[in-house]
């Protein structure tokens, strides 16, 4: 199967960028498709039927807190509400505690009058990320966190459930993808470097993925709306690259300089204990009488 070399020509929407997933997963007409993610993801946790979209802004319980903006939020017809987070950094130090913080700020904002205290219902939240969680350290493609007695093999009451896809972990190709776990991983790894459905892809569920990720079949206002998105996000992540490479740089230098002054005041200091006189040294090494006889 052949890959597209130029991202610009992209058949299908980058899945791993802010505005790809959401123009996808956001969409409440590819509700079928949202469902379908959730369910391979959350395989053996919670089966869904149907789901409501939620407002993916959360304002904060008082005027000083900080609200939180999920890209995705929905509930199903049990009460139990979903939030996803697409994390496009390979490596993380603090999206798993951002998960927890988002899941349990929904968990206790689902309180209102017409409800008992703590009568709440489960909380899901989906973590999709480019690379790996920073404390892993197994290579398991999905991880899941719950809470659970330390001391027994004791898993407590549903309030809050992480689960974690790294992609980092992913290296099969598309002939190597034995079930439909694999495909939607490698889908969601793969998707805007594809100039086609990959084969054996055939299924009904990655289908309706490719065609609600497909740009050409966006709306008018979409698809603008999409490719205005894409060229700001790739132009931020650029800046942040190139920031993050000129301070690696910068940190280098001064490095590199620091070094080479802590060896000029040793190499003084050596000389000063055998009695070179002063001038002599601040010739030699460019130092100042003063910072010698500080030494």
């Amino acid at each position: 199967m052949k890959e597209i070399q130029t991202k610009n020509e992209s058949r299908y929407a980058a899945l791993l960028m802010d505005c790809g997933f959401k123009a996808v997963f956001g969409d409440e007409r590819n509700k079928g498709v949202v469902i379908s993610l959730l369910n391979r993801f959350l395989d053996g946790e919670h089966h869904i039927v149907e789901i409501e979209f939620l407002n993916n802004e959360q304002m904060g319980e008082t005027f000083t807190t900080k609200g939180v903006r999920y890209d995705l939020h929905c509930k199903d017809d049990t009460g139990a509400r979903f939030v996803v987070e697409m994390q496009k950094i390979k490596n993380s130090q603090d999206f798993y505690t951002r998960s927890v913080y988002y899941g349990s700020k929904v968990y206790s904002l689902q309180h209102n009058k017409g409800k008992k205290m703590y009568n709440l219902s489960p909380v899901y939240v989906l973590g999709i990320m480019e690379g790996q969680l920073a404390h892993v350290t197994d290579s398991k493609c999905i991880v899941r966190y719950t809470m659970a007695r330390k001391d027994v093999d004791e898993i407590a009451p549903k309030t809050i459930i992480c689960t974690f896809v790294q992609l980092g972990f992913f290296s099969k190709r598309s002939d190597e993808c034995v079930d439909m776990l694999d495909q939607w991983l490698y889908s969601l790894k793969h998707m805007d470097a594809l100039d086609e459905v990959p084969d054996g892809f055939d299924s009904e569920e990655m289908s309706s993925l490719y065609t609600a990720a497909e740009i050409a079949l966006f709306d008018g206002d979409k698809r603008i709306k999409y490719e205005k998105a894409m060229m700001y996000e790739r132009d931020y992540n650029n800046d942040m690259y190139y920031s993050r490479k000129e301070g690696i740089e910068e940190g280098i230098a001064i490095g590199e300089a620091r070094g080479k002054e802590e060896e000029r005041l040793a190499n003084a200091k050596s000389l000063k204990q055998v009695g070179v006189p002063v001038e002599k040294i601040s010739e030699a090494l460019g130092l100042s009488p003063e910072e010698i006889e500080a030494l």
